[in-house]
């Protein structure tokens, strides 16, 4: 009898609270650039996203082949997002942002 009476107890001290849960929101932090370098056999490609006004020679890139082509990008806003390796720019303040994604290539910033 004594166990009937403590059951009702038990099942009122395990009713859970109802908690809604928001989705951590994507945030970005400003970046002066952005490299991105696929290396593959017979060269690669490396791609820099930077802000005007700074300097090409400042830019790390992660190691590639002479052979490794190099396309600079200068921008007028840059912003990265570590937590999901994507990153956005845009080449003139009024516009949009653009998107990019870092997956599959070694990338650099600062």
């Amino acid at each position: 009898m004594r166990y009937l009476l403590l059951l009702p107890l038990g099942l009122l001290s395990c009713a859970t609270e109802e908690k809604s849960y928001a989705p951590n929101p994507v945030t970005f932090q400003a970046v002066e650039f952005v490299t991105l370098t696929n290396e593959n056999t017979g060269g690669g490609s490396q791609i820099a996203y930077h802000l005007y006004g700074i300097s090409e020679e400042s830019l790390v890139f992660c190691f590639c082949l002479e052979e490794c082509t190099r396309e600079f990008v200068q921008v007028a806003a840059l912003e990265f997002n570590e937590d999901t390796n994507s990153f956005r720019y845009k080449i003139k303040l009024g516009e949009d942002f653009q998107s990019g994604s870092t997956r599959d290539w070694c990338t650099r910033y600062k």
